[in-house]
């Protein structure tokens, strides 16, 4: 479940689809890759070109769907990241984190720690060999996928359910209505100037050209010599 854009998705949407119709011939995968962008005329040749060589349907792109919860339902395993990793993991599914630059890992009670330090995503990694490993163990293990759906989905109630983002937020409230006087009105400030700062320079990148065009949290593009 993806836009289908070139910055900071598109990247791992082909390794997956090579990585799946490699794997194809040997473990009975098939990617599944909802949704719809700029991209999307690339990725369905990529599609078609791997379903050639695969001699099957290996790849599907469905395009957009208006309720995405039938995708994740049917799903056996769950590749994604931000918003979409949250809602594969609410269906129990094991999850497969992607990001940029080759950057793929499991969710396990080992690696949760990282994401929710630094969120549902990742820069850098060994690329297809983390995908493949991930996909080889969760393939041949219906248990393993079991176990790390479970954990999923009560790491996924637990952490971020609306009863938990109710409480967080009403600790929230009751620290700010605790606060009083200068120090309120320094952070007032601190937080205008920060949003300031931030304005000005998503101005400097777009007009030297260095700015992410599609999403602020991409690795941002380099600018040609």
């Amino acid at each position: 479940m993806s836009r289908l854009v070139p910055e900071l998705k598109l990247e791992g949407i082909l390794t997956a689809i090579e990585v799946v119709s490699r794997l194809s011939a040997e473990l009975p995968l098939r990617l599944v890759i909802v949704g719809d962008g700029p991209s999307r005329g690339e990725v369905e040749a990529r599609a078609a070109a791997a379903n050639e060589r695969a001699g099957r349907r290996t790849v599907v792109v469905t395009g957009p769907l208006d309720d995405p919860r039938p995708a994740y339902a049917a799903a056996s395993i769950a590749l994604g990241m931000g918003g979409s990793a949250l809602r594969a993991l609410a269906f129990g599914r094991p999850l497969i984190v992607q990001g940029e630059r080759g950057f793929f890992e499991l969710l396990t009670p080992e690696s949760s720690g990282t994401f929710l330090g630094q969120g549902w995503y990742g820069v850098g990694g060994t690329g297809a060999a983390a995908l493949e490993g991930a996909l080889r163990e969760l393939a041949r293990e219906p248990g393993r996928r079991k176990e790390l759906g479970d954990y999923g989905r009560r790491l996924v109630v637990e952490r971020f359910s609306l009863e938990r983002a109710a409480r967080v937020q009403e600790t929230i409230y009751r620290e700010a209505l605790a606060a009083s006087g200068a120090p309120a009105r320094r952070d007032a400030l601190a937080s205008a100037g920060g949003v300031l700062a931030y304005k000005v320079a998503r101005r400097w990148q777009r007009l030297r050209g260095t700015a992410a065009r599609d999403d602020f949290n991409a690795v941002a593009p380099r600018k040609p010599a």
